[in-house]
């Protein structure tokens, strides 16, 4: 969402937080494309992060488009739908593919979603298959003490982290058969924030990230059992490697006069003004380093998401790089260190705000996020 300060006055986030119980329609911010034909299954193999074949029926996987170098192209959830019998009626008549051929449709980031469609192109070559968009279907997401909609044929749990909530498919023009609050997509990305769980290039940049560091590894989102696939050769490569230095993080902003929260929490009276724009670096209070600790991805008033180093900006210690000798030389954080984020805006003077990375909770008793022997240190360690 773009917001500009005018006129000096002053503009607040005009969302506010996310209820407990709630469905969202993710048709402004997610889009989805159909594939379907003999050699569906076999072709998206070999171009996703995912064991295709292996994939359970009409329900969501999390799932990641890599490049040649091994670098995040597109995050998007695979949803099998031969089994539907809506998603049969709703084949049109003039599909030269039939019911019993493998489909299925791919949610994707709504800005990115033409170029996928030119992505999955490149690499079809002569493979028995159909790719168009699937407007005739809706994304939707439901959370808290909210089952399944009856009437959802397609989707499921949300495959990344247990009880954030399910995540589904309906026929354009329907709505849930739930009694519940449907929250705007905003609050569905405040909830997303508080949770930890980027979506989409706005938060992971097209081409710009391993896996590993949009924590795709630890989000069910790698199948590590699969066999070769495009960008492979690095994603196993920084597996048995065993450390990734830098994730993407959820993230508080606060005042520099203010104390460091003591948690992450969305505040619907933070000035819009304050709010970073992307891709600015965070640098430590009072560091000499001229290397950035971290690098503000954009978020929705006081919080968001940043790509941090995690030595320097959170407790976590890479074990292995200790024994590697790779952290010397680097300030390790430690308890009351601060970080900053500093820009000049187009107009005014330049605005210095703080910034505070957390790592979530379900992320913590993860090995895989602090490598082979890493650990989360507290504060009461120091």
């Amino acid at each position: 969402m773009k917001l500009r300060h005018l006129l000096q006055r002053r503009f607040y986030s005009s969302y506010p937080a996310p209820p407990q119980k709630a469905i969202t329609n993710l048709t402004p911010t997610r889009s989805l494309l159909h594939i379907h034909g003999l050699d569906a299954t076999k072709f998206l193999q070999g171009i996703t992060t995912r064991d295709i074949p292996l994939l359970p029926p009409q329900q969501p996987s999390y799932t990641a488009f890599l490049n040649a170098h091994g670098r995040v192209l597109f995050d998007t959830f695979i949803y099998p739908v031969n089994a539907s019998p809506k998603w049969r009626e709703s084949l049109p008549a003039t599909a030269k593919e039939t019911p019993e051929e493998p489909a299925y449709i791919i949610e994707v980031d709504a800005a990115e979603l033409a170029n996928l469609e030119t992505h999955l192109r490149r690499y079809r070559l002569r493979a028995k298959l159909s790719i168009r968009t699937a407007e005739e279907w809706t994304p939707w997401v439901s959370w808290g003490d909210i089952s399944l909609p009856s009437d959802a044929e397609v989707g499921g749990a949300d495959p990344r982290v247990a009880g954030f909530g399910s995540r589904f498919l309906l026929p354009s023009e329907t709505r849930p058969a739930v009694d519940a609050e449907e929250a705007s997509a905003e609050q569905y990305k405040i909830r997303r924030i508080l949770w930890g769980l980027p979506e989409g290039q706005g938060e992971i940049l097209g081409a710009a990230a391993f896996p590993g560091e949009s924590n795709f590894d630890v989000l069910n989102g790698v199948d590590w059992r699969k066999g070769c696939y495009v960008g492979q050769e690095l994603t196993i490569r920084t597996r048995h490697r065993g450390v990734v230095r830098k994730r993407l993080l959820p993230a508080v902003l606060y005042k520099p006069d203010e104390p460091a929260p003591g948690e992450l929490r969305f505040d619907p009276s933070w000035e819009s003004k304050l709010t970073p724009p992307k891709a600015v670096n965070i640098s430590a209070v009072g560091g000499r380093r001229k290397r950035p600790a971290g690098k503000w991805m954009g978020g929705v008033g006081n919080i968001g998401f940043a790509k941090c180093r995690l030595e320097q900006m959170t407790p976590i210690r890479l074990a292995q790089c200790e024994e590697e000798g790779e952290g010397e030389g680097l300030k390790m954080w430690e308890v009351g260190d601060e970080f900053e984020i500093p820009w000049k805006p187009h107009e005014g003077d330049k605005i210095v705000v703080k910034a505070k990375a957390f790592v979530p909770e379900w992320m913590e008793a993860l090995p895989e996020v602090g490598g082979v022997g890493g650990q989360v240190e507290g504060e009461d360690d120091k």
